[in-house]
């Protein structure tokens, strides 16, 4: 039995996005998991899983598994913020590589929009991103709801 960590398929994801000079030309490496350092110099990307999904057949083995992402871009202006969501959207939409451990088999935007945040004063784009992660252990994919990792089953 092999455990596939949600954290590695995080690091490796993390690494793919700023390993593209396109995105870091606007954000540097400004990319937060879960939330913003106390006032993170603009423009930023926050991202959060939104659902572990494991791809299961009858045939066994579907040897990947989806974990769309909600990634929110912080601005100072609508422009700004813009420039920010579509360098990140070249990046991540259709993405097909491998990174450490973990091959990032698709990726696709499912949902976006832009705002004025009346309380904060700036501009956010937020996108849903859904993402097929490939294992590469043989053996049949199930989520264990109560962990933080994606386990395997003998």
């Amino acid at each position: 039995m092999s455990t596939i960590a949600t954290a590695q398929i995080l690091t490796d994801l993390h690494a793919e996005i700023l390993s593209d000079s396109g995105v870091t030309a606007l954000i540097g490496t400004r990319l937060r998991y879960g939330r913003a350092r106390q006032k993170e110099v603009m423009p930023y990307v926050v991202y959060q899983i939104l659902t572990k999904i494991p791809t299961l057949t009858h045939d066994g083995d579907a040897r990947h598994a989806q974990m769309p992402m909600q990634f929110d871009v912080w601005a100072a202006t609508h422009y700004q913020a813009t420039q920010v969501a579509d360098a990140l959207e070249s990046k991540l939409v259709g993405i097909r590589t491998s990174r450490g451990s973990t091959s990032i088999q698709f990726g696709n935007l499912d949902r976006a929009f832009t705002a004025f945040d009346d309380e904060t004063e700036f501009c956010r784009f937020s996108g849903d991103f859904n993402f097929f992660f490939g294992i590469s252990s043989g053996d049949f994919l199930a989520a264990d709801w109560n962990a933080s990792d994606w386990k395997t089953v003998a």
